[in-house]
């Protein structure tokens, strides 16, 4: 694993490693971010987190908690596609908190333990590239002692993940499936 590390809006100065992963998607951005927005059909394309659960947000929009800057959420992580669903290949995250979010990006952040222990932050942006279809970028960065396990364990495995989510979030929004 190579890349180079990022900064995120919690880890403004970077951390101890970051996995990230583009794609060139011929949809609109908006239709775009709208599909990350709806954590409810993440299993309808998203092979690496099929499942977010929004657990406590400070917006309701009357049928439930709405995806907000402070909203909790549980992930279930799919770290090994090819092989048959597992407890070895599938993780249970929780207590990520939603860092930020404007019109073409969103961010969350989670912590192992505590954040002296291990702080990683999410970050997905999808720009507009003047054409009729846009640009994905994700980025996750990492910090603290216990970083150093995960990149070591998880690194190269996390970094084929994100691209999956990119090829896969390409994939959905190109073929309409959404609308």
């Amino acid at each position: 694993m190579s890349s180079p590390v990022v900064p995120t809006p919690s880890i403004p100065k970077g951390g101890l490693f970051t996995v990230q992963a583009e794609a060139r998607i011929a949809c609109p951005a908006q239709t775009v971010f709208a599909i990350l927005l709806d954590t409810a059909n993440y299993v309808c394309w998203n092979s690496f987190v099929p499942e977010v659960t929004i657990v406590q947000s400070p917006v309701s929009d009357g049928s439930g908690l709405v995806l907000a800057v402070g909203a909790r959420l549980d992930f279930l992580v799919n770290m090994e596609p090819s092989i048959p669903s597992s407890f070895w290949n599938k993780m249970r995250i929780a207590g990520l908190e939603v860092t930020c979010l404007d019109s073409h990006r969103v961010c969350w952040r989670s912590h192992f333990g505590s954040s002296l222990l291990q702080t990683a932050e999410r970050v997905q942006l999808v720009e507009d590239d003047g054409a009729g279809g846009c640009r994905y970028l994700t980025w996750e960065t990492y910090q603290g002692p216990l970083a150093y396990l995960v990149q070591y364990v998880h690194g190269d495995r996390l970094q084929a993940r994100f691209q999956d989510c990119a090829n896969d979030l390409k994939r959905y929004a190109e073929s309409g499936s959404q609308q």
